[in-house]
């Protein structure tokens, strides 16, 4: 078996400002916050820091427009045509914006039915490395063939994973599962 974190996938560049506080503001905010003045409420930047919110919403409703990571659709394309069949995609995304998702996998031409493509449950806000960890260990218990009792050591269901995500990976490498990534140690 083979994971793809689909943030490994999908360029999600373009979304993050709803979700990572703004460092920056326009000149004339910078100007009034050396000179002591108070944040100017309204000011056209749009980038008030001091009264910025995270809006994961329309985070993830923006998530169909973000642009696939060409290498690594590459490799998940070459694992697929050659003959692969156990390709997942884990995502970290809310269940509820399947359709979305659903929209980016077909229109990059990621093959993905119910089996495959695996969300985040409606009430489930743990980070992605906690997620998948429970994921990993539902796979290890549903799997026979998980633990090699002559040699004492767990075996894993899963060949290796993509990510992007350090958390993540360092989360994958603990368990002892091979991981591709794809951040570059970013």
């Amino acid at each position: 078996m083979i994971i793809f974190d689909l943030d490994s996938l999908a360029n999600n560049e373009h979304r993050r400002h709803f979700i990572e506080k703004p460092w920056d503001c326009c000149n004339k905010c910078y100007t009034m916050l050396k000179v002591g003045y108070e944040y100017p409420e309204g000011c056209e930047c749009g980038r008030n820091p001091f009264t910025w919110k995270e809006d994961y919403k329309a985070y993830n409703e923006a998530c169909d427009k973000d642009e696939p990571i060409r290498e690594v659709n590459d490799i998940y394309y070459t694992i697929n045509y050659a003959g692969r069949d156990e390709i997942f995609i884990w995502s970290s995304r809310n269940i509820y914006f399947k359709v979305n998702t659903e929209t980016w996998l077909t229109n990059n031409d990621i093959y993905c039915d119910e089996n495959v493509l695996k969300m985040r449950p409606i009430d489930d806000n743990s980070p992605q490395e906690q997620l998948f960890e429970r994921w990993l260990d539902e796979l290890i218990k549903n799997d026979r063939e998980t633990y090699d009792i002559a040699n004492r050591i767990p075996k894993y269901p899963v060949d290796f994973v993509f990510s992007s995500h350090k958390k993540t990976i360092e989360m994958f490498r603990r368990r002892g599962v091979f991981v591709f990534d794809c951040n570059q140690g970013e």
